[in-house]
């Protein structure tokens, strides 16, 4: 799935370099499974009010895009441990990334800025979390 993600970033960045669909930093945050062709069968939508089984998905709303798509984090709840870029996991480890711009770090600084060239988009992990996730964690239920 994660290989999946990553492809349809590429195809979204280079629409966005091609067209005038804006900047990269436009779609910083986006739900990357919009991009794909059809919803796989294990993501739930937005995770308010959800509890996540092992092997399901669910995107975190956290803020709107300026074409006010929704924007946040994409959540998945691991079923067994996984090894992704020489990172080992534990069973029961939730795991979560943002899409962010990608891009070369001219100035060696860290940290995108005027001086660095944006080269696409892509997933990047961010705070992974050691337990299942419980119904209400990332919100209310929607009533």
């Amino acid at each position: 799935m994660l290989n999946q993600l990553r492809a349809a970033l590429v195809v979204k960045a280079a629409e966005v370099r091609l067209s005038n669909e804006g900047q990269y930093a436009n779609w910083v945050g986006i739900n990357p499974m919009a991009l794909l062709g059809s919803e796989p069968r294990d993501y739930l939508g937005e995770c308010a009010g959800r509890a996540l089984r092992p092997g399901q998905w669910c995107f975190k709303v956290s803020g709107r895009s300026e074409w006010d798509k929704p924007t946040g984090t994409l959540i998945f709840q691991l079923g067994g441990p996984i090894t992704e870029k020489q990172q080992n996991t534990t069973r029961n480890q939730v795991l979560m990334w943002q899409v962010v711009v990608e891009y070369t770090d001219r100035n060696s600084n860290d940290r995108m800025d005027s001086k660095d060239l944006q080269t696409g988009l892509k997933l990047n992990r961010v705070g992974d979390r050691n337990e299942t996730l419980k119904p209400n964690e990332f919100g209310e239920a929607n009533q």
